[in-house]
């Protein structure tokens, strides 16, 4: 029916969800994930041109009638129940179709499991809820001119198709359990009838407001960093003090923003919760929680309040499957309003005391497992870390476990947020940049940002604990500031909101990161907001070649910016203590630091017992460690040793030895006057040693070699002798068993130097010309512009590396990732440090993965205490490998740990063989700690690699070190009665 125009305000528009949902027809199906890519310029074109049109991205209003015939406004359906609104241009419609982007669509009439989009890891949900976003921030967006477009939508529609949405998902418990994270977002977002996002739209007006009038931006920074009930006052005397001197436009604003803040701190939020409670079902548990919290609301004060929230949020949550599934909606709305509630009580709660603070933050963080930023088996695993004893005073080692405990939820739940939007963000940023707020947003509208703030404040308070104080420029927020890998540097600071290209990074320069690109180049120093995965390789890099790296918070990332291109010393302590200052203001001890290191302290690595006219292909089964850097790389010795030691846990492999390579590379090298050969040595010749980047000839010339070789013929000789033992190994030939094809060059996995993940692997390679060819690119990889600079950087004869090449049987793991035997940020020497992902290749390229540390056990009954959570699996997709070959990408979901209590049972075991039996193999090289990359298949262990783990040790900088871990006396208790100071 069309009742003619809607004239309602943007905000009120919200609800109605116009912008990114799902396409009109019933029949439309959802794109694949690898849908082709659309031009960037196209779209913003696009884009920019439906502002500015009176019908946005609409061709005309249609009745779509339940026979699936779409007629002109001014007919009707031959049968009832036809729905009348817009209809796409075509160009939304092939955005939608052709490249999977949901601009400008109408929920009425689409099919619920395509809106779903389970196949695209629901990208349609998710892009209809950074179009609400996009909608409130950017004056209507698309829709700008055509918000009061006659008959475009009908919200009685909209809000009926939302309500019926849910009902549907919430009815399988299943997906409730896996999904309830983004399902309550859902119930958040989508229209069902009532007012919509208050919040959103708070902070998109005060936004706009300080963009048009600078002198209201103190109010609009306390808006989207502090609320409170204050602010509502602020802002009524801020307009009434311009009246006379501002504009209609600006007036009119202030109005509404008061009108908002009203509808928020003027009332006690019980009328809104109650809303929501006289729906319950009358005789369920929950219902009964839930009016006794709504009956005692108006009396209590805000520390109450956000207790007793807290615990009915996390109540809430467990409850819901034993809900009937027509009440659940209703359940997960009433969640929603009362996570809003404690976001607007958070800030009134003021503690006197360090305990008061604590308890705050433990009850902030269970309302954030509530609330879905956590799982509940992530809170089952934290939560007695937050448990306070009766007792006024407390070892700092205790008060130290609350603190990192509260910072871990408040990261977790950043984190949940991110790998649920993030891949969306992405694709939008690229042609609408006001879609990178969309995170920062979801956060600041959750109990994560008052969260954040205590964490924060007891970060501080634990540094003055510890006797030491992070430094950031001038920062005054430090409290979430976090070493990761020790070193110092000094350079110009860069800070990129885009992961640029790997070689377009200085490695005399800092970056600040959003997230560490797996194929990071060489660089002095980084900070990031993911935090990073501390067993990744290039963390593995960091830390052995002592390269200082901190996790900061996006915050602090963004307050950095006007640090862009300045120069600074960076110092991240062993101890975790970071130091950054402006360059101007370094001490003369840091300076001596940070000058020039000589020649002298580079690496050489021996190459007189290479034994290069071996050339006969090796089975895993006759390797040994010793064979290491003689034969073949230390990758296939070590794991042909693991072989020997556990020779049901190693997959079938076999190792191409560095003579085969040595052999192909004299042969003569198209377009020059000598061999392969010739060209490399002389490319590295023209080569400086050290650190700096490769000069305009050498790139030119790496480029060229590494093109010849991947190009380069294989000799008749070597195609037959794989081809037979590829059979004889793998039990059958080329063409039926998938293999990695791995580098294993003798300038990695060593003693001094990890090398980790510099140099090409091919995964699960089976047709046999494309093992070939994997072969060459094998060979080519070490001559990367990213390979040589790591290798200049560390090594005196890097001119010397030789890969050879190791295969090894696929094995299609549930679960995989990366055992040291040490504790790497914490835990000490005899604790191990576990990083695991679902599917292969777990842990190695940077992702966020679940990482556990593991302590030595007391006693046979520990094992529940032993094992810290330390972060939980983040990473949305997993890697699998199909039997045609090549990988796949699949969603996951993160309701269940990655690995079980056996599991980890397992690795503890296989950690003490190690431990006791490989220092005395000879040819290892190394007394521990060791980094193990294995999986799990079907509960079967699997070993594919060991290294030595390196770090870079303390040098010449111990001492320094001890003064900024030591810059007063440490605390050997803490006082939980003392007072906060102000």
């Amino acid at each position: 029916m069309n009742d003619g125009p809607l004239f309602l305000p943007p905000q009120i528009l919200l609800v109605v969800g116009l912008l990114v949902g799902a396409p009109v027809s019933a029949t439309a199906q959802s794109p694949s994930a690898d849908v082709a890519p659309a031009s960037t310029e196209r779209i913003e074109a696009l884009v920019a041109s439906w502002k500015e049109d009176r019908r946005g991205p609409y061709a005309g209003i249609r009745w779509f009638c339940p026979d699936g015939s779409v007629i002109p406004a001014r007919e009707r359906c031959d049968t009832p129940g036809g729905l009348q609104h817009a209809m796409l241009k075509p160009e939304a419609k092939a955005l939608q179709t052709r490249h999977g982007l949901y601009l400008g669509q109408i929920l009425a009439g689409t099919d619920t499991e395509a809106f779903w989009d389970a196949g695209d890891r629901h990208s349609r949900l998710k892009q209809y809820q950074l179009g609400r976003y996009l909608y409130a921030v950017d004056d209507g967006w698309i829709l700008r001119r055509a918000q009061y477009y006659r008959g475009a939508f009908q919200a009685e529609d909209e809000a009926e198709w939302g309500r019926s949405f849910l009902r549907h998902m919430l009815r399988d418990e299943d997906r409730v359990r896996s999904h309830f994270y983004l399902l309550r977002q859902a119930v958040r977002d989508l229209p069902q009838g009532g007012a919509g996002n208050v919040q959103q739209r708070i902070r998109a007006t005060s936004e706009a407001i300080a963009d048009s009038l600078s002198a209201f931006m103190p109010l609009r920074v306390r808006i989207h960093g502090q609320p409170d009930s204050s602010v509502l006052g602020r802002v009524r005397d801020f307009r009434r003090a311009r009246e006379d001197t501002l504009s209609d436009e600006l007036l009119s604003e202030l109005t509404q923003l008061e009108r908002a803040l009203t509808a928020v701190y003027a009332s006690d939020g019980a009328d809104r919760l109650e809303s929501h409670v006289a729906s319950l079902p009358a005789d369920h548990a929950l219902t009964d929680a839930a009016r006794s919290l709504v009956s005692d609301w108006p009396s209590l004060a805000a520390d109450e309040r956000v207790q007793r929230g807290s615990r009915l949020l996390l109540r809430l949550r467990r409850g819901l499957p034993t809900l009937n599934p027509d009440y659940r909606r209703t359940a997960l709305a009433l969640s929603v309003s009362l996570e809003t509630e404690l976001l607007r009580r958070a800030a009134a709660w003021m503690p006197t005391r360090h305990r008061g603070l604590l308890e705050k933050g433990a009850a902030l963080a269970r309302a954030a497992a509530g609330a879905g930023h956590l799982e509940l088996w992530e809170w089952e695993r934290v939560s007695d870390r937050l448990a306070l004893p009766a007792a006024s005073t407390v070892s700092r080692s205790d008060f130290d476990r609350w603190v990192d405990a509260l910072r871990r939820v408040a990261e977790w739940g950043t984190a949940m947020t991110t790998a649920h939007y993030q891949h969306v963000v992405n694709r939008y940023a690229a042609f609408e940049p006001a879609a990178r707020g969309f995170i920062d947003d979801r956060v600041r509208n959750s109990v994560l940002l008052p969260l954040g703030r205590v964490a924060g404040t007891l970060g501080r308070l634990q540094a003055r604990v510890a006797g030491r104080e992070h430094r950031l420029l001038d920062l005054d927020d430090t409290g979430r500031v976090r070493g990761l890998t020790a070193g110092v540097a000094a350079g110009t600071l860069h800070v990129v909101s885009e992961l640029p290209p790997a070689t377009d990074l200085d490695e005399d320069d800092l970056y600040v990161l959003e997230h560490v690109p797996p194929d990071l180049s060489p660089v002095a120093g980084l900070l990031t907001s993911s935090g990073g995965n501390a067993v990744s390789h290039v963390q593995l890099l960091a830390r052995n070649l002592g390269i200082p790296t901190a996790a900061i918070t996006a915050d602090q990332i963004e307050a950095l910016t006007r640090y862009d291109g300045t120069r600074v010393f960076l110092a991240v302590s062993p101890e975790g203590t970071v130091r950054m200052v402006p360059a101007g203001r370094m001490t003369e001890a840091e300076r001596r630091l940070v000058a020039p290191a000589s020649a002298d302290t580079l690496i050489t690595v021996e190459t007189e017992a290479m034994e290069l006219a071996e050339t006969d292909l090796r089975p895993l089964r006759d390797l040994r460690a010793s064979d290491g850097g003689r034969i073949v790389g230390p990758k296939a010795a070590n794991l042909g040793q693991l072989n020997a030691l556990f020779p049901d846990h190693v997959s079938p492999g076999l190792a191409i030895p560095f003579g085969v390579f040595r052999a192909h590379m004299d042969q003569p090298m198209p377009g020059t006057n000598g061999s392969y050969w010739d060209y490399l040595t002389a490319t590295f010749e023209a080569a400086p040693a050290g650190r700096g980047d490769p000069p305009p000839r050498v790139r030119h010339r790496l480029d060229t070699l590494r093109t010849a070789i991947r190009d380069m013929p294989l000799r008749d000789d070597f195609r037959t002798a794989l081809t037979r033992t590829f059979r004889d190994v793998f039990g059958g030939p080329m063409g039926e068993v998938g293999v990695f094809v791995r580098s294993d060059t003798n300038m990695e996995d060593l003693p001094t130097f990890t090398g980790a993940g510099l140099n090409l692997t091919r995964p699960n390679v089976v047709d046999s010309s494309d093992i070939f060819d994997a072969v060459r690119q094998v060979w080519a990889s070490p001559y990367t512009e990213r390979s040589y600079r790591w290798r200049q950087r560390v090594l005196k004869n890097p001119e010397h590396v030789y890969p050879s090449v190791l295969l090894s049987e696929s094995v299609n793991a549930d679960k995989s990732g990366v055992l040291i035997t040490t504790g790497v940020s914490e835990g000490g020497p005899e604790a191990l440090t576990l990083s695991f992902s679902r599917g292969v290749a777990g842990a190695v390229k940077g992702e966020a993965t679940e990482m556990t540390l593991v302590r030595p056990r007391e006693n046979d009954s520990d094992e529940a205490h032993d094992a810290a959570l330390l972060s939980p699996l983040r990473t949305p997709t997993i890697t699998v490998l199909p039997p045609e070959g090549g990988v796949e990408t699949r969603a996951t979901s993160f309701h269940r740990p990655v690995l079980t209590a056996a599991n980890r049972e397992r690795l503890r075991r296989l950690a003490q063989t190690l431990r006791d039996r490989l220092p005395a193999v000879p040819g290892i090289a190394s007394e521990g700690p060791y980094d193990v990359e294995l999986g799990f298949r079907d509960g079967t262990l699997w070993l594919f690699q060991v290294r030595p783990f390196v770090e870079a040790g303390p040098g010449k900088a111990r001492s320094y070190y001890r003064t900024l871990d030591a810059q007063a006396e440490p605390r050997p208790t803490v006082d939980l009665t003392a007072p906060q100071p102000r």
